[in-house]
């Protein structure tokens, strides 16, 4: 199984920490009818533990940018880990990464009520051949 690690920020309108580096544009990659597991730590932008508690995150895979409907694609709903310190997991299975090889992008989504944040902007998601190929 294939485990990555996101840094995801809350942008309140403060100055961003110092002590935030992951750099813009994780790349995340996976083999083709695989399972990856996706960790994103949220952090407000003082670099402190972001609570999500009653809130819904979604990692969103799709083609390219201007893409408005998933497939080819999928969404996966996170699973609040830790809400209280920040953490949500995202399980994607071998079923989700049925697409063709190649590059796609992605996105950290949370909603809460009305509110829609982005906290993992777009980046690359590289879908590489199945072990078997």
């Amino acid at each position: 199984m294939n485990a990555q690690t996101l840094l995801g920020i809350v942008y309140d309108g403060s100055r961003l920490s110092t002590a935030l580096t992951q750099p813009a544009g994780h790349q995340l990659t996976a083999q083709a009818k695989s399972n990856l597991t996706v960790t994103v730590y949220v952090v407000n932008a003082d670099g402190s533990p972001h609570n999500l508690t009653g809130k819904t995150l979604t990692l969103t895979v799709k083609r390219n940018t201007l893409q408005r409907t998933v497939p080819p694609g999928f969404s996966v709903a996170g699973v609040l880990t830790d809400a209280a310190r920040g953490v949500v997991t995202f399980p994607v299975t071998a079923a989700n990464n049925t697409m063709d090889p190649g590059r796609y992008v992605y996105d950290v989504v949370m909603v809460e009520g009305s509110d829609r944040t982005v906290v993992v902007p777009l980046a690359v998601y590289s879908l590489q051949p199945s072990a078997g190929v």
